[in-house]
């Protein structure tokens, strides 16, 4: 909600510090992150606690099935209700005069800003756009370009307040995802039964819980297999790669049966050689 009230915020006027509009479409734009993280936190427990382990399992595989069928197709609904009956509730406010904002290639002052949206002042050239750097330029009755400020209204607030680089880098891999996951929502259950090949490749990171008997190297890998799988998901929404293949649901089916596989070889595996030194340590 704060992130969201910046944008609105022009320099030289107070900001609103509660916006109930972003404060609902927050909540709604944030809840399967927050159901994602509570997975992967349940997930990181089972891993810690190794006793109960098809108690956990179970419980896990309920959750999982509870989130994608029932809380995030809920949270979608409500998100879908809110924006029909609730678009466009707040306005973008003017920009302030007698502030200088610096934009791409020179520098714009605004001597006085009209009730609609144009504006009186001076651009001064910087890198010579109108044939002569350094000169001034004066206008009158202008519109405002605000393009250079993207989504913020004042590009003084946006240099201001700008994001590492890898906070940005994971609310573009969400909103992507998120994006894509509502879209498919939106098509019909089908569409999203397909999409959710997604989050049954999540689920089968569990499958290398147990490739250490370390719980910390268990927590390494299994965070660095969920990182691969929502970075290739990301990049192929993204166009990145595999653009000529159409069917990602069925590369996410085929990726996790095959975790789901080693992962069930494993455990045989570690089980039988778990049995064997015991019935060694018994002779």
């Amino acid at each position: 909600m704060m992130s969201a009230s910046l944008t609105l915020l022009v320099a030289g006027e107070s900001i609103n510090f509660f916006n109930l509009d972003f404060f609902v479409r927050g909540i709604l734009n944030s809840l399967p992150f927050v159901v994602f993280v509570s997975l992967c936190i349940q997930v990181f427990y089972g891993i810690v606690h190794k006793e109960k382990k098809y108690m956990k399992f179970i419980s896990l595989l309920f959750f999982y099935l509870l989130s994608f069928f029932v809380i995030i197709p809920v949270n979608f609904e409500l998100k879908k209700k809110y924006e029909e009956h609730f678009i466009n509730s707040y306005e973008i406010p003017l920009l302030t005069s007698n502030v200088f904002r610096p934009t791409y290639g020179g520098v714009f002052f605004f001597s006085r800003v009209l009730d609609n949206g144009n504006a009186d002042g001076i651009f001064i050239d910087l890198l010579g756009i109108s044939g002569e750097q350094g000169a001034i330029l004066r206008f009158e009755n202008q519109p405002v370009n605000t393009e250079l400020s993207d989504d913020f209204a004042d590009v003084l607030i946006k240099d201001s307040v700008k994001l590492p680089f890898f906070v940005v880098a994971a609310l573009e891999v969400y909103s992507t995802l998120y994006g894509e996951a509502y879209n498919q929502w939106s098509s019909g259950f089908l569409s999203w039964l397909k999409f959710l090949s997604f989050a049954l490749l999540l689920f089968s990171c569990i499958s290398f819980e147990h490739v250490s008997s370390w719980g910390l190297i268990n927590g390494i890998v299994v965070s660095m297999i969920h990182f691969v799988v929502i970075v290739f998901n990301y990049l192929f929404y993204k166009d990145v790669f595999l653009q000529r293949i159409n069917s990602i649901w069925f590369i996410n089916l085929c990726i996790a049966f095959g975790f789901i596989i080693f992962g069930l070889l494993f455990y045989l595996f570690k089980e039988r050689k778990v049995s064997s030194q015991r019935d060694n340590v018994s002779v």
